[in-house]
């Protein structure tokens, strides 16, 4: 029997038991068995005088009201499996994330410990999430004493009053912090997350460290010394062990709970047996965490010997796009049971067409990694290299180890195999995180937002050299200097080492698609300036403004190029080199250079009003115009060839081969899609719109001469 906080009994198990029950003594109430009558209030055993002493009314006991409280049936009673985490309600679960308090009241083998003792206890409640802290101590500025480097490419950075840090594995790099702030007995700070999905799969980061995650947070301190030590000690100290919000005894006849505050609630099979369990809900005294009138409910379930085979969640790095560093996560963590289990991770490439490898195959695989609690893995903690690089399928299966409880309970099965998922190559994951169509930066606190949005403005300037390769550096580079500084590293692990790989090709390729499509839309922004010379006179806000006057003659580059048909030629074809500036300035070369030639009735009035070239305190400026067009104006000639120069570039290596067209792989809300960029079909339509302008170019230029 369980008693609520109301004093109310619930039937916590199965058995039987007896309630005896009294009732008070009533006006109007007589015993003619009895020569004293019982006062009012006085309480009297139920039926205590059957087959008894009727005399004896108030001294015997009453006769027992016996219970018999049997479990649900196998069918009625939701299952949760062994190495199950439950947060939200799942499958006839109930859900526990969100409970104001909860606790398991069976079984109950003996009193709660913070000592990790496990066994006999079939489930842990724990919370995941609250901040677990160690303590750090700092006598002068925290970044110089320890080792770190704050600012652009440095190792730590200020955001919010707190310190973190890059280079970690991107599963515990927004979790990790240090609060100068707070007392130094809780400088060191790591917490738990749930990241709930709409699309994709939700998954749960507990607040505790794996041996490969602490040694992490170790490595990422290059002071020396006494500092060292100290760095290393905390380390040691932060999340021993997972964090129980609700101690329960059976010191009395009974079992009592002491509740602790929480952030929130998750349930772990931990494997140290099998049997039903009992969960009490919203029975905490205290009233500022359960309010007076809150239900109590009781939930039932049961713990089967199968292991659970959850899903896999990759998870980049979030503070770095460009990060080399990704972890494959298991979505449901066990808490501090992981290390009662073995874990085995194999890998293998995309198959040829592109299909996704069924979980459990056994053709293709290799495998990866293997470890004790290994419950994620990190990809390129070590930088890039070519098997990380390109595409690969990962799926997880796990057993327990023997001598442990878990092996007690569901002996040396292997779990079914989790996934498989797909860890996207360095490539790939790069291209699909810098796009025209999303912010480069998500951190809006030390970072203002992006306001270029126009292709121009997000295509940028062309490439003349690699640029550097950092976060703080993204919002400085336009798209094509990205997208060819990563084709020409990736290239350089790859075909630059005489490697012919089929994989990193398709990494290479998808590359070279990226740029061609950006080097096309150039191309087309300056043959529809070619073809249709005409000038916008309609403003911003959509009325006529007074430029619908323009003579018929009037056109953009007047003042630059003598004539329209000159202004065309150079619009398909570049300018010529007979005049100034020279071919070789930056970033325009060949291309018409932004029209700020002073003249009153043609050129610079006519380029700012077709062109939206908009200026700010009452001024328009060349600035402005090559922030909105880097390039400059025209030579769609050129922009096709560059399209087409990247293809040709691979097809002259003789370790790439283009093969047969093949699907390509990603990720989309965590899961795999297939997809095809048409490279074949982008390759022939550069070509085919460069000849189509070359036939212009030379229709233009007979007319002209």
């Amino acid at each position: 029997v369980y008693r609520d906080r109301h004093n109310r009994m619930w039937a916590r198990r199965d058995g039987t038991t007896d309630q005896y029950n009294y009732y008070p003594v009533q006006e109007g109430f007589a015993f003619p068995s009895l020569k004293d009558q019982p006062s009012f209030g006085t309480l009297v055993p139920w039926l205590s005088c059957l087959g008894k002493d009727p005399a004896k009314a108030l001294s015997e006991a009453p006769t027992p009201w016996t219970w018999h409280a049997a479990w649900p049936a196998d069918d009625k009673i939701p299952r949760m499996r062994v190495g199950q985490t439950l947060t939200t309600a799942d499958a006839g679960l109930p859900e526990v994330w969100n409970a104001l308090s909860m606790a398991v009241v069976y079984p109950v083998p003996r009193d709660d410990t913070d000592g990790g003792d496990r066994s006999g206890t079939v489930a842990t409640l724990i919370d995941p999430t609250v901040a677990q802290t160690a303590p750090l101590s700092i006598d002068s500025d925290f970044p110089s004493e320890y080792g770190f480097t704050v600012g652009p490419a440095g190792t730590c950075r200020l955001k919010s009053g707190k310190y973190r840090f890059s280079g970690l594995p991107p599963n515990i790099s927004d979790r990790f912090y240090i609060d100068t702030s707070a007392a130094e007995s809780k400088r060191m700070v790591l917490v738990g997350q749930m990241v709930e999905k709409k699309a994709g799969t939700s998954y749960l980061q507990i607040n505790t460290l794996s041996a490969a995650e602490r040694q992490a947070l170790k490595d990422i301190c290059k002071a020396t010394g006494a500092a060292k030590t100290r760095w290393d000690n905390a380390v040691a100290a932060l999340a021993p062990r997972e964090i129980q919000p609700s101690k329960r005894s059976t010191a009395t006849d009974r079992v009592e709970v002491s509740y602790s505050p929480v952030d929130h609630y998750a349930l772990v099979a931990n494997g140290c047996g099998t049997n039903y369990v009992t969960l009490i809900e919203n029975d905490s005294p205290d009233e500022s965490v359960v309010p007076v009138g809150s239900t109590i409910s009781m939930h039932v379930l049961k713990v089967v010997p199968e292991l659970y085979a959850g899903p896999l969640v990759v998870l980049e790095d979030p503070g770095n796009k460009l990060s080399e560093q990704l972890n494959i996560l298991y979505a449901a963590p066990l808490g501090d049971s992981s290390t009662n289990y073995v874990f085995q991770w194999r890998k293998r490439t995309p198959p040829d067409d592109g299909s996704v490898p069924p979980a459990g195959e056994t053709g293709g695989w290799e495998l990866g990694r293997e470890g004790e609690g290994m419950t994620s893995i990190l990809i390129g903690g070590h930088g890039a290299n070519l098997p990380e690089l390109v595409n690969t399928y990962w799926e997880m299966r796990y057993q327990a180890r023997e001598g442990t409880p878990a092996y007690a309970t569901v002996s040396n099965v292997w779990s079914a195999w989790c996934g498989p998922t797909l860890a996207e190559g360095w490539v790939q994951r790069v291209l699909n995180n810098i796009t025209p169509f999303a912010q480069r930066i998500d951190d809006f606190y030390d970072n203002a937002c992006e306001i270029s949005y126009t292709m121009p403005e997000q295509i940028g300037g062309p490439w003349r050299g690699d640029v550097a390769l950092n976060n703080d550096n993204l919002e400085d580079v336009g798209l094509i200097e990205l997208y060819q500084t990563v084709l020409n590293k990736a290239e350089s692990l790859s075909l630059s080492l005489g490697i012919e790989n089929r994989d990193a090709n398709k990494q290479l390729m998808e590359a070279a698609s990226r740029l061609a499509d950006l080097y096309s839309l150039l191309g087309d922004d300056a043959y529809s300036d070619a073809v249709n010379p005409t000038i916008e006179t309609s403003s911003t806000d959509g009325f006529v403004s007074d430029y619908e006057t323009f003579p018929a003659s009037t056109y953009c580059f007047a003042n630059q190029v003598p004539s329209l048909l000159d202004e065309e030629l150079a619009l398909l074809r570049g300018r010529s080199a007979a005049v100034a500036p020279n071919m070789t300035t930056y970033p325009y070369y060949n291309r018409l250079m932004w029209n700020f030639t002073k003249g009153i009735t043609q050129g610079e009035m006519a380029y700012v009003q077709n062109y939206g070239i908009a200026g700010s305190d009452g001024v328009i400026t060349p600035e402005q115009a090559a922030a909105r067009y880097p390039m400059g104006h025209g030579d769609a000639w050129g922009h096709y060839l560059s399209a087409l120069w990247g293809y040709y570039r691979l097809l002259r290596n003789p370790h790439f081969d283009w093969g047969n067209p093949s699907m390509m792989e990603m990720l989309v809300a965590d899961s795999v899609v297939n997809m095809d960029y048409e490279d074949e079909q982008k390759f022939a339509m550069a070509a085919a719109k460069m000849a189509q302008v070359g036939a212009d170019v030379m229709d233009l230029t007979a007319r002209k001469t």
